[in-house]
């Protein structure tokens, strides 16, 4: 008979009927350690993914103060004095074993907040088990705080009634993510010597670190997919670090230049986690002699080396599909590698993290952080379309904190020190007039950043790349492109390709720079050169005009001109 799958607070999967028992000892006081409860195994992700959705819904619904980019104490203290506002309690007292106990508590106005650092963090597995409380607080309802299948410390708070406390079980679960961030910093500054943490609290990111705590619960193959720029190599440094084994080795093999041999690689990383940074650059030889040196979970073969049991974890720029289909990829290592598989989201989806990721940024070069500089920073950091994602953002960062001194960058500065992520035009003191008949830069309607469709039309025709210093390197590009050579066959894959970027991100920076999408405004740029030629010969046949335009069916041309115009071609030409 088949049975109900639920994903609890754990991140651990376990039958409904057991989660029910739970919430029923929860409302009587004991301790919630469900019957039922089994680690992630792969067999069960599948259902785990699926019910992710559900628990970040839930998530979204809740109304968290954003973390702090100070420490673990502070962050904590923030959220559980935001979330004991939501459910109408006086306070909390939350656990984590071997660093320390905070205790929220007060009555009307900001509840106090005081953190007490574990005496011993060795004795930690004692803690865990005893967890007394002091005579003075009340008696709060117990929630184990689990990552990754492990418990790693408690949240004590008021009991707020049964329909309160599936929120509460979301918000013990975000409490250990928030903890597993700071083991995160803490770890890759003892172990790499620079302070790496995921920044922000947008639904995107949320989800991204579901699949990490999924990760780090067990130990099959991670492919990380992302585009330059985003957190590929922090994100398999989080899945390692994480999991069961934080102390094993971690050991990183460039693809671009890759150093030693895969036997190499695999003797240095045996127990712990060999990290493949860009795969998709490895040699085909190297991807080849790598498979050969590891065990085959699929038995595409069936010996390997001695102490080839390492944890892989690879992240690629690129389609490794195609690089497959292409032969520039090995099949072979692709099955071996696709068992779980995330893609990095990129920064312009993540706009709600700015604030977040612009705190982190200015701590990691040395820079003080205040309110007032970070929302000027955020605000106009939201205004770009961020083709290097993370990458881009740290050093727009380093650079305006490090030429404004510490103040918030006016908008003076920030046009003469980056005018190009921020698309801030310079006003001259005196602009000349413009020739007659040329088309006017002012087109776009003031305060906005799209303009009409015909304004960027007239952008692309006038090839003058002085008016589009202003825009982003790939649309500017794509515009002069079009203005060349509007009347050939042209996709927006050939198009991005002149631009050198993406498809996918010339059609962002077309829906967000000019309001629009490749085909109409192609198709907006034909017609306003036949509109231009009918003008200017009145003996030019029409076939002739749609042809030297780009339409390849005179009547699609006809239909189009009409709809776009209001007349015929005919009609358009004869009186004009």
């Amino acid at each position: 008979m088949s049975q109900e799958l639920l994903l609890d607070t754990s991140g651990r999967i376990r039958d409904i009927p057991a989660a029910e028992r739970a919430r029923e000892a929860a409302a009587s006081g004991r301790r919630v350690v469900p019957d039922g409860v089994r680690g992630v195994d792969p067999a069960n992700i599948p259902a785990l993914l699926r019910d992710i959705d559900a628990n970040i819904s839930l998530e979204n619904r809740l109304p968290f103060a954003r973390e702090s980019a100070g420490s673990l104490p502070d962050s904590l203290a923030a959220l559980l004095r935001s979330f004991a506002r939501h459910i109408g309690s006086a306070g909390g007292r939350l656990q984590v074993d071997g660093l320390g106990v905070l205790v929220v508590h007060g009555g009307a106005g900001e509840p106090e907040a005081r953190w007490r650092e574990a005496a011993r963090p060795a004795a930690a597995g004692a803690e865990r088990r005893v967890r007394t409380r002091p005579h003075d607080e009340p008696a709060w309802r117990p929630l184990p705080i689990c990552y990754a299948s492990r418990e790693i410390g408690e949240l004590r708070l008021p009991w707020p009634g049964a329909d309160l406390w599936e929120q509460c079980a979301t918000f013990a679960r975000r409490c250990g993510r928030l903890v597993e961030r700071h083991q995160v910093l803490r770890w890759s500054s003892e172990r790499l010597g620079r302070p790496l943490q995921l920044a922000g609290d947008s639904e995107p990111l949320r989800r991204l670190e579901a699949f990490v705590e999924i990760a780090a619960g067990n130990e099959l193959p991670v492919l990380l997919r992302g585009e330059f720029g985003t957190e590929k190599a922090l994100v398999a440094a989080s899945i390692h670090c994480t999991g069961p084994r934080p102390e094993a080795p971690f050991v990183e093999v460039v693809g671009a230049h890759p150093e030693g041999s895969p036997a190499r690689w695999i003797r240095q990383a045996r127990g712990g986690t060999l990290f493949f940074n860009g795969i998709d650059e490895l040699p085909l030889a190297l991807q080849t002699a790598l498979s050969r040196q590891l065990s085959s979970r699929l038995d595409q073969w069936l010996v390997a080396p001695a102490g080839a049991q390492v944890r892989v974890i690879a992240s690629t720029t690129s389609d490794l599909g195609v690089a497959v289909a292409e032969g520039r990829f090995s099949r072979a290592l692709l099955a071996e590698l696709d068992f779980l598989s995330a893609t990095i989201p990129p920064l312009r989806e993540r706009l709600g993290d700015l604030e977040a990721l612009v705190d982190s940024a200015l701590a990691r070069g040395g820079h003080a952080s205040d309110p007032e500089r970070t929302r000027a920073l955020a605000a106009v950091c939201r205004g770009h379309a961020w083709p290097e994602n993370v990458f881009e953002l740290e050093r727009i960062v380093a650079r305006l904190a490090a030429l404004t001194a510490g103040r918030p960058a006016s908008a003076q500065e920030l046009a003469r020190h980056v005018p190009w992520p921020v698309a801030l035009p310079v006003e001259p003191a005196a602009a000349p007039a413009p020739a007659a008949g040329a088309p006017d830069p002012g087109d776009a309607p003031a305060g906005s950043a799209t303009g009409s469709l015909q304004h960027w039309v007239d952008c692309a025709l006038a090839l003058d790349p002085a008016r589009l210093t202003h825009l982003h390197p790939g649309l500017r590009k794509a515009l002069l492109h079009l203005g060349h050579h509007y009347a050939r066959p042209m996709s927006l894959h050939d198009l991005a390709a002149s631009a050198h970027v993406s498809a996918s991100h010339l059609g962002f920076l077309l829906r967000d720079a000019a309001g629009t999408s490749f085909k109409p405004l192609l198709q907006a740029i034909r017609l306003e050169r036949a509109k231009a030629l009918l003008r200017d010969d009145p003996h030019l046949r029409i076939t002739e005009a749609a042809l030297s335009v780009g339409f390849m069916d005179l009547s699609h041309f006809e239909k189009s001109f009409r709809r776009a115009v209001g007349r015929t071609p005919r009609q358009f030409r004869a009186g004009a």
